[in-house]
């Protein structure tokens, strides 16, 4: 068990040590340091997460809230560093959700093979 999660403790330090997530960081500080744009972008992220929430928990919610996202979303894409700042988070999130995918399939096999 140990070595586990010794391997997933490496595997952390590599995510860490990638061009990826060096990326993100850089750009996550681009925006940290305009505090307009810091404020934007999390006003931004309160209202997409509680639009999701919303939507995974079943209820409803008001499509003017969802144009309002979108109309955020596409006014701080025009804002270079917020583009970069997506670009590079999208970046970090699909090969975090490749190596969950990659996990998921692989502990599938080891526990339907018998």
């Amino acid at each position: 068990m140990e070595n586990i999660l010794n391997i997933a403790d490496e595997m952390m330090l590599s995510i860490s040590e990638s061009e990826y997530y060096k990326n993100y960081i850089l750009c996550k500080k681009k925006v940290m340091q305009d505090s307009e744009l810091l404020a934007k972008m999390k006003e931004f992220k309160r209202l997409h997460v509680h639009i999701q929430c919303k939507i995974a928990n079943g209820e409803p919610y008001d499509l003017n809230e969802e144009a309002n996202v979108s109309r955020l979303y596409f006014n701080l894409l025009q804002n270079k560093t917020a583009k970069e700042f997506f670009e590079s988070e999208a970046k970090l999130y699909k090969i975090i959700a490749e190596i969950f995918s990659k996990l998921g399939r692989q502990c599938s096999e080891l526990l339907t093979e018998f």
